[in-house]
Protein backbone atom coordinates (compact mmCIF):
# COMPACT_ATOMS: atom_id res chain seq x y z
CA UNK A 1 0.00 0.00 0.00
CA UNK A 2 2.73 2.47 1.02
CA UNK A 3 4.68 1.58 -2.12
CA UNK A 4 1.60 2.38 -4.19
CA UNK A 5 1.27 5.77 -2.49
CA UNK A 6 4.97 6.42 -3.17
CA UNK A 7 4.49 5.45 -6.82
CA UNK A 8 1.55 7.84 -7.14
CA UNK A 9 3.48 10.68 -5.49
CA UNK A 10 6.40 10.18 -7.87
CA UNK A 11 4.08 10.40 -10.86
CA UNK A 12 2.61 13.67 -9.55
CA UNK A 13 6.11 15.10 -9.07
CA UNK A 14 7.07 14.09 -12.61
CA UNK A 15 3.93 15.82 -13.90
CA UNK A 16 5.00 19.11 -12.31
CA UNK A 17 8.50 18.80 -13.80
CA UNK A 18 7.00 17.96 -17.20
CA UNK A 19 4.95 21.14 -17.20
CA UNK A 20 8.07 23.10 -16.34
CA UNK A 21 9.86 21.63 -19.36
CA UNK A 22 6.88 21.72 -21.74
CA UNK A 23 4.66 24.65 -20.63
CA UNK A 24 2.71 24.56 -23.89
CA UNK A 25 1.03 21.40 -22.59
CA UNK A 26 -1.19 23.73 -20.57
CA UNK A 27 -2.51 25.59 -23.63
CA UNK A 28 -5.36 23.13 -24.52
CA UNK A 29 -6.79 23.42 -21.00
CA UNK A 30 -6.51 27.21 -21.03
CA UNK A 31 -8.54 27.14 -24.24
CA UNK A 32 -11.09 24.94 -22.48
CA UNK A 33 -11.29 27.42 -19.62
CA UNK A 34 -12.21 30.17 -22.10
CA UNK A 35 -15.37 28.15 -22.80
CA UNK A 36 -15.89 26.70 -19.33
CA UNK A 37 -15.78 29.94 -17.29
CA UNK A 38 -18.27 31.94 -19.42
CA UNK A 39 -20.66 28.98 -19.32
CA UNK A 40 -20.60 28.99 -15.53
CA UNK A 41 -21.27 32.73 -15.42
CA UNK A 42 -24.02 32.43 -18.04
CA UNK A 43 -25.79 29.66 -16.12
CA UNK A 44 -25.60 31.42 -12.77
CA UNK A 45 -26.42 35.01 -13.70
CA UNK A 46 -27.93 35.33 -17.16
CA UNK A 47 -30.32 32.43 -17.84
CA UNK A 48 -33.87 33.10 -16.53
CA UNK A 49 -34.44 29.53 -15.34
CA UNK A 50 -37.89 30.36 -13.94
CA UNK A 51 -39.21 30.88 -17.47
CA UNK A 52 -38.38 27.31 -18.57
CA UNK A 53 -40.15 24.07 -17.80
CA UNK A 54 -38.16 21.45 -15.91
CA UNK A 55 -37.50 19.24 -19.00
CA UNK A 56 -36.16 22.25 -20.89
CA UNK A 57 -33.94 23.21 -17.95
CA UNK A 58 -32.58 19.67 -17.88
CA UNK A 59 -31.94 19.69 -21.64
CA UNK A 60 -30.06 23.01 -21.45
CA UNK A 61 -27.95 21.79 -18.53
CA UNK A 62 -27.16 18.44 -20.14
CA UNK A 63 -26.20 20.12 -23.43
CA UNK A 64 -23.72 22.35 -21.62
CA UNK A 65 -22.27 19.43 -19.67
CA UNK A 66 -21.95 17.37 -22.86
CA UNK A 67 -20.12 20.25 -24.54
CA UNK A 68 -17.71 20.47 -21.62
CA UNK A 69 -17.09 16.72 -21.56
CA UNK A 70 -16.24 16.84 -25.28
CA UNK A 71 -13.82 19.76 -25.04
CA UNK A 72 -12.20 18.28 -21.91
CA UNK A 73 -11.80 15.03 -23.86
CA UNK A 74 -10.20 16.95 -26.72
CA UNK A 75 -7.72 18.57 -24.31
CA UNK A 76 -6.84 15.13 -22.91
CA UNK A 77 -6.22 13.75 -26.41
CA UNK A 78 -4.09 16.80 -27.25
CA UNK A 79 -1.92 16.09 -24.21
CA UNK A 80 -1.75 12.37 -25.06
CA UNK A 81 -0.58 13.14 -28.59
CA UNK A 82 2.08 15.57 -27.33
CA UNK A 83 3.27 12.89 -24.89
CA UNK A 84 3.24 10.30 -27.68
CA UNK A 85 5.48 12.49 -29.83
CA UNK A 86 7.90 12.92 -26.91
CA UNK A 87 7.84 9.26 -25.86
CA UNK A 88 8.48 8.02 -29.41
CA UNK A 89 11.11 10.68 -30.16
CA UNK A 90 9.09 12.13 -33.01
CA UNK A 91 9.51 15.72 -34.11
CA UNK A 92 7.09 17.97 -32.24
CA UNK A 93 4.21 18.75 -34.60
CA UNK A 94 1.35 20.82 -33.18
CA UNK A 95 -0.71 20.60 -36.39
CA UNK A 96 -0.53 16.80 -36.30
CA UNK A 97 -1.44 16.82 -32.61
CA UNK A 98 -4.55 18.92 -33.30
CA UNK A 99 -5.59 16.70 -36.21
CA UNK A 100 -5.16 13.44 -34.28
CA UNK A 101 -6.81 14.81 -31.13
CA UNK A 102 -9.91 15.85 -33.07
CA UNK A 103 -10.10 12.40 -34.71
CA UNK A 104 -9.65 10.60 -31.39
CA UNK A 105 -12.26 12.82 -29.72
CA UNK A 106 -14.75 11.79 -32.40
CA UNK A 107 -13.92 8.12 -31.77
CA UNK A 108 -14.33 8.61 -28.03
CA UNK A 109 -17.69 10.39 -28.33
CA UNK A 110 -19.67 7.48 -26.78
CA UNK A 111 -17.37 7.66 -23.74
CA UNK A 112 -17.83 11.43 -23.52
CA UNK A 113 -21.63 10.99 -23.65
CA UNK A 114 -21.54 8.42 -20.83
CA UNK A 115 -19.28 10.71 -18.83
CA UNK A 116 -21.64 13.64 -19.43
CA UNK A 117 -24.64 11.57 -18.35
CA UNK A 118 -23.02 10.61 -15.03
CA UNK A 119 -21.83 14.19 -14.55
CA UNK A 120 -25.38 15.44 -15.19
CA UNK A 121 -26.90 13.06 -12.62
CA UNK A 122 -24.34 14.11 -10.00
CA UNK A 123 -25.06 17.77 -10.79
CA UNK A 124 -28.77 17.17 -10.23
CA UNK A 125 -27.98 15.67 -6.83
CA UNK A 126 -25.86 18.74 -6.04
CA UNK A 127 -28.79 21.02 -6.87
CA UNK A 128 -31.13 18.96 -4.67
CA UNK A 129 -28.78 18.98 -1.66
CA UNK A 130 -27.95 22.65 -2.12
CA UNK A 131 -31.57 23.84 -1.98
CA UNK A 132 -32.25 26.03 1.01
CA UNK A 133 -28.57 26.46 1.87
CA UNK A 134 -25.57 28.41 0.72
CA UNK A 135 -25.07 32.00 -0.35
CA UNK A 136 -28.21 33.69 -1.62
CA UNK A 137 -26.31 36.69 -3.00
CA UNK A 138 -26.81 36.38 -6.75
CA UNK A 139 -25.89 39.94 -7.61
CA UNK A 140 -23.96 40.18 -10.84
CA UNK A 141 -20.68 41.82 -9.88
CA UNK A 142 -16.96 41.17 -10.26
CA UNK A 143 -16.63 39.48 -6.86
CA UNK A 144 -19.46 36.99 -7.45
CA UNK A 145 -18.20 36.24 -10.97
CA UNK A 146 -14.74 35.52 -9.53
CA UNK A 147 -16.31 33.22 -6.91
CA UNK A 148 -18.24 31.41 -9.64
CA UNK A 149 -15.26 30.72 -11.90
CA UNK A 150 -13.20 29.67 -8.86
CA UNK A 151 -15.91 27.23 -7.72
CA UNK A 152 -16.01 28.88 -4.30
CA UNK A 153 -18.98 27.59 -2.32
CA UNK A 154 -19.98 26.95 1.27
CA UNK A 155 -18.50 23.62 2.39
CA UNK A 156 -20.88 20.72 3.00
CA UNK A 157 -20.14 17.03 3.36
CA UNK A 158 -22.62 16.14 0.62
CA UNK A 159 -21.11 18.75 -1.70
CA UNK A 160 -17.57 17.51 -1.04
CA UNK A 161 -18.62 13.89 -1.65
CA UNK A 162 -20.38 14.69 -4.93
CA UNK A 163 -17.46 16.85 -6.10
CA UNK A 164 -15.09 13.95 -5.36
CA UNK A 165 -17.40 11.63 -7.29
CA UNK A 166 -17.27 13.93 -10.34
CA UNK A 167 -13.49 14.06 -10.10
CA UNK A 168 -13.25 10.26 -9.90
CA UNK A 169 -15.44 9.77 -12.98
CA UNK A 170 -13.40 12.39 -14.83
CA UNK A 171 -10.09 10.71 -14.01
CA UNK A 172 -11.42 7.31 -15.07
CA UNK A 173 -12.45 8.81 -18.42
CA UNK A 174 -8.98 10.31 -18.81
CA UNK A 175 -7.47 6.89 -17.97
CA UNK A 176 -9.48 5.24 -20.76
CA UNK A 177 -8.34 7.64 -23.48
CA UNK A 178 -4.68 6.46 -23.83
CA UNK A 179 -5.95 3.11 -25.12
CA UNK A 180 -7.52 4.99 -28.04
CA UNK A 181 -4.67 7.44 -28.58
CA UNK A 182 -1.70 5.09 -28.13
CA UNK A 183 -2.98 1.58 -28.85
CA UNK A 184 -5.70 2.34 -31.43
CA UNK A 185 -8.24 0.26 -29.53
CA UNK A 186 -11.97 0.58 -30.09
CA UNK A 187 -14.33 2.17 -27.58
CA UNK A 188 -15.34 -1.06 -25.84
CA UNK A 189 -11.79 -2.42 -25.60
CA UNK A 190 -10.50 0.97 -24.43
CA UNK A 191 -13.04 1.08 -21.60
CA UNK A 192 -12.06 -2.44 -20.52
CA UNK A 193 -8.35 -1.61 -20.71
CA UNK A 194 -8.68 1.66 -18.79
CA UNK A 195 -10.77 0.11 -16.02
CA UNK A 196 -8.35 -2.81 -15.82
CA UNK A 197 -5.42 -0.41 -15.36
CA UNK A 198 -7.30 1.36 -12.54
CA UNK A 199 -8.12 -2.01 -10.94
CA UNK A 200 -4.58 -3.39 -11.31
CA UNK A 201 -3.00 -0.29 -9.78
CA UNK A 202 -5.80 0.93 -7.54
CA UNK A 203 -3.46 2.17 -4.80
CA UNK A 204 -1.50 4.32 -7.27
CA UNK A 205 -4.75 5.60 -8.77
CA UNK A 206 -6.18 6.43 -5.33
CA UNK A 207 -2.94 8.17 -4.35
CA UNK A 208 -3.07 10.22 -7.53
CA UNK A 209 -6.71 11.11 -6.84
CA UNK A 210 -5.90 12.41 -3.36
CA UNK A 211 -2.66 14.17 -4.31
CA UNK A 212 -4.15 15.96 -7.33
CA UNK A 213 -7.00 17.12 -5.08
CA UNK A 214 -4.46 18.36 -2.53
CA UNK A 215 -2.51 20.18 -5.26
CA UNK A 216 -5.71 21.83 -6.50
CA UNK A 217 -6.56 22.94 -2.96
CA UNK A 218 -3.12 24.52 -2.62
CA UNK A 219 -3.22 26.45 -5.89
CA UNK A 220 -6.75 27.71 -5.13
CA UNK A 221 -5.82 28.73 -1.58
CA UNK A 222 -4.91 32.38 -2.43
CA UNK A 223 -8.31 33.21 -3.99
CA UNK A 224 -10.07 31.27 -1.21
CA UNK A 225 -8.35 33.47 1.38
CA UNK A 226 -9.36 36.55 -0.59
CA UNK A 227 -13.01 35.45 -0.73
CA UNK A 228 -13.00 34.61 2.99
CA UNK A 229 -11.59 38.01 4.00
CA UNK A 230 -14.08 39.79 1.75
CA UNK A 231 -17.15 37.98 3.09
CA UNK A 232 -16.24 37.46 6.77
CA UNK A 233 -14.63 40.83 7.46
CA UNK A 234 -16.71 42.89 5.02
CA UNK A 235 -13.62 44.10 3.17
CA UNK A 236 -14.20 45.62 -0.26
CA UNK A 237 -11.70 45.00 -3.02
CA UNK A 238 -11.59 46.80 -6.34
CA UNK A 239 -12.81 45.20 -9.55
CA UNK A 240 -9.19 45.08 -10.71
CA UNK A 241 -8.41 42.69 -7.85
CA UNK A 242 -11.31 40.44 -8.79
CA UNK A 243 -10.41 40.44 -12.49
CA UNK A 244 -6.83 39.55 -11.55
CA UNK A 245 -8.25 36.75 -9.41
CA UNK A 246 -10.17 35.41 -12.43
CA UNK A 247 -6.99 35.33 -14.50
CA UNK A 248 -5.19 33.52 -11.69
CA UNK A 249 -8.08 31.02 -11.49
CA UNK A 250 -7.75 30.31 -15.21
CA UNK A 251 -4.20 29.06 -14.70
CA UNK A 252 -4.99 27.35 -11.38
CA UNK A 253 -7.94 25.48 -12.88
CA UNK A 254 -5.94 24.49 -15.97
CA UNK A 255 -3.04 23.30 -13.83
CA UNK A 256 -5.38 21.21 -11.64
CA UNK A 257 -6.90 19.39 -14.62
CA UNK A 258 -3.48 19.06 -16.25
CA UNK A 259 -2.25 17.15 -13.19
CA UNK A 260 -5.17 14.74 -13.48
CA UNK A 261 -4.63 14.19 -17.19
CA UNK A 262 -0.88 13.70 -17.16
CA UNK A 263 -1.01 11.57 -13.99
CA UNK A 264 -3.32 8.99 -15.53
CA UNK A 265 -1.41 9.15 -18.84
CA UNK A 266 1.88 8.36 -17.10
CA UNK A 267 0.19 5.64 -15.01
CA UNK A 268 -1.14 4.08 -18.21
CA UNK A 269 2.32 4.22 -19.83
CA UNK A 270 3.88 2.71 -16.73
CA UNK A 271 1.32 -0.09 -16.98
CA UNK A 272 2.34 -0.71 -20.62
CA UNK A 273 5.98 -1.02 -19.57
CA UNK A 274 4.97 -3.33 -16.72
CA UNK A 275 2.83 -5.52 -19.01
CA UNK A 276 5.77 -5.92 -21.37
CA UNK A 277 8.06 -6.86 -18.48
CA UNK A 278 5.48 -9.41 -17.24
CA UNK A 279 5.24 -10.95 -20.73
CA UNK A 280 9.02 -11.21 -20.94
CA UNK A 281 9.24 -12.76 -17.46
CA UNK A 282 6.56 -15.34 -18.33
CA UNK A 283 8.39 -16.24 -21.55
CA UNK A 284 11.68 -16.65 -19.69
CA UNK A 285 10.14 -18.42 -16.67
CA UNK A 286 11.42 -15.81 -14.21
CA UNK A 287 9.48 -14.25 -11.29
CA UNK A 288 6.86 -11.73 -12.36
CA UNK A 289 7.86 -8.13 -11.63
CA UNK A 290 5.79 -5.67 -9.62
CA UNK A 291 4.99 -2.23 -11.00
CA UNK A 292 7.77 -0.59 -9.00
CA UNK A 293 10.26 -3.17 -10.32
CA UNK A 294 10.10 -1.75 -13.84
CA UNK A 295 11.24 1.61 -15.14
CA UNK A 296 8.88 4.46 -14.26
CA UNK A 297 8.21 6.58 -17.35
CA UNK A 298 8.99 10.27 -17.52
CA UNK A 299 8.46 12.72 -20.35
CA UNK A 300 11.60 14.60 -19.31
CA UNK A 301 14.17 11.78 -19.13
CA UNK A 302 14.90 11.57 -22.87
CA UNK A 303 13.97 7.88 -23.00
CA UNK A 304 11.39 6.91 -25.64
CA UNK A 305 9.37 4.67 -23.29
CA UNK A 306 6.31 4.36 -25.52
CA UNK A 307 8.50 3.42 -28.49
CA UNK A 308 10.24 0.74 -26.41
CA UNK A 309 6.91 -0.88 -25.49
CA UNK A 310 6.25 -1.49 -29.20
CA UNK A 311 9.27 -3.76 -29.66
CA UNK A 312 8.16 -7.35 -29.42
CA UNK A 313 9.79 -9.95 -27.19
CA UNK A 314 12.13 -12.24 -29.12
CA UNK A 315 13.44 -9.54 -31.45
CA UNK A 316 17.23 -9.29 -31.51
CA UNK A 317 18.41 -5.70 -31.80
CA UNK A 318 21.77 -5.22 -33.52
CA UNK A 319 23.29 -1.83 -32.92
CA UNK A 320 26.14 -0.14 -34.77
CA UNK A 321 27.67 3.29 -34.24
CA UNK A 322 29.07 5.95 -36.51
CA UNK A 323 30.96 7.92 -33.89
CA UNK A 324 32.34 11.39 -34.40
CA UNK A 325 36.15 10.90 -34.60
CA UNK A 326 36.65 13.81 -32.21
CA UNK A 327 34.72 11.98 -29.47
CA UNK A 328 37.02 8.97 -29.14
CA UNK A 329 35.93 8.14 -25.57
CA UNK A 330 32.21 7.85 -26.33
CA UNK A 331 32.20 4.16 -27.23
CA UNK A 332 34.29 3.29 -24.17
CA UNK A 333 31.95 5.26 -21.93
CA UNK A 334 28.94 3.48 -23.43
CA UNK A 335 30.56 0.10 -22.81
CA UNK A 336 31.20 1.08 -19.18
CA UNK A 337 27.68 2.29 -18.51
CA UNK A 338 26.05 -0.67 -20.26
CA UNK A 339 28.39 -3.20 -18.62
CA UNK A 340 29.61 -4.37 -22.01
CA UNK A 341 26.17 -5.41 -23.26
CA UNK A 342 25.44 -2.48 -25.54
CA UNK A 343 25.93 -4.36 -28.81
CA UNK A 344 23.21 -6.97 -29.36
CA UNK A 345 20.27 -8.62 -27.64
CA UNK A 346 16.62 -7.85 -27.03
CA UNK A 347 17.43 -5.32 -24.28
CA UNK A 348 20.06 -3.41 -26.24
CA UNK A 349 17.73 -0.66 -27.39
CA UNK A 350 16.46 0.00 -23.89
CA UNK A 351 20.03 0.02 -22.54
CA UNK A 352 21.21 2.45 -25.19
CA UNK A 353 18.42 4.95 -24.58
CA UNK A 354 19.16 4.75 -20.88
CA UNK A 355 22.90 5.14 -21.40
CA UNK A 356 22.61 8.12 -23.70
CA UNK A 357 20.25 9.78 -21.23
CA UNK A 358 22.75 9.31 -18.40
CA UNK A 359 25.56 10.71 -20.53
CA UNK A 360 23.45 13.79 -21.24
CA UNK A 361 22.99 12.98 -24.90
CA UNK A 362 19.68 13.68 -26.61
CA UNK A 363 18.41 11.09 -29.09
CA UNK A 364 16.10 12.29 -31.88
CA UNK A 365 14.42 10.05 -34.42
CA UNK A 366 15.42 10.84 -38.00
CA UNK A 367 13.39 7.97 -39.42
CA UNK A 368 12.37 4.50 -38.32
CA UNK A 369 15.95 3.22 -38.02
CA UNK A 370 18.25 6.22 -37.72
CA UNK A 371 18.68 8.32 -34.60
CA UNK A 372 20.58 11.58 -34.40
CA UNK A 373 22.56 11.82 -31.16
CA UNK A 374 23.21 15.31 -29.80
CA UNK A 375 25.87 15.93 -27.15
CA UNK A 376 24.16 18.35 -24.75
CA UNK A 377 27.39 18.95 -22.84
CA UNK A 378 29.39 20.18 -25.82
CA UNK A 379 26.42 21.46 -27.84
CA UNK A 380 27.19 19.41 -30.93
CA UNK A 381 25.77 16.51 -32.90
CA UNK A 382 27.75 13.33 -32.36
CA UNK A 383 26.50 11.59 -35.51
CA UNK A 384 23.97 8.83 -36.03
CA UNK A 385 22.96 5.82 -34.02
CA UNK A 386 21.83 3.17 -36.47
CA UNK A 387 19.51 0.44 -35.22
CA UNK A 388 18.79 -2.67 -37.25
CA UNK A 389 16.20 -5.14 -35.95
CA UNK A 390 15.92 -8.78 -36.99
CA UNK A 391 13.74 -11.55 -35.61
CA UNK A 392 15.40 -14.55 -34.00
Amino acid sequence: MFQGIKNGAELILEAVFALGKYPRMLIPLLLCWIIYAPLLVLFRFHIPWEYFELPVQALIAFSAILLLSIIFSWSAFMLLELIRQIETDEDRNLTKAIRKSVRNTAIALPIAICWATIWFVISLLEVIFRKGSGDSNEEYNAENVAKTVAGYEEFTLSGAFLEALKKGVRMVAFLIYPAIAWENLGVSDSVKKGLNVAKSHKTEFAAGFVLTKLAASIVFLPPAILFFVSSEFDVSFSDTVWFSTMIYCAFAWSFSLFLEQIFVAELYLWNLIWEKAVDNAMAEGTPLPRLEDVKRPSVIDGVADLYLTKIAYGVSTIVTFDIDPEDTNLKKRIETYANGSYGTGKNALHILFKVFSRLNYKVNVVDGHIFRVEDLNNKKTVDYLRIVKSCV
